[in-house]
């Protein structure tokens, strides 16, 4: 879900877009919270949908091979970690 955000928004060079756990609440709850740096408004435009729809989706990521540091789980993935991926 994390590659299919970034390659959706393709934040620019430096900026990471990171999933964090969010504690369980309701069963309609994503488990998941979304947040990115600054970025101009057509990437934040393209965030925001992304993140919208996928909240909608795609409500539990599984955190089990994620392992936690100090507080809730964390990825992060910038754009050109993907594109520098042999295909």
């Amino acid at each position: 879900m994390l590659e299919e955000l970034v390659l959706h928004v393709q934040p620019p060079n430096g900026c990471a877009i990171v999933l964090t756990e969010r504690p369980f609440s309701k069963p309609s709850d994503p488990n998941w919270v979304a947040t990115v740096g600054p970025m101009g408004p057509d990437y934040t435009r393209r965030y925001t949908a992304k993140v919208a729809e996928l909240r909608k989706t795609d409500l539990r990521i599984d955190w089990s091979e994620v392992s936690a540091m100090d507080g809730p789980r964390r990825i992060a993935l910038r754009h050109s970690e993907l594109i520098e991926e042999p295909i």
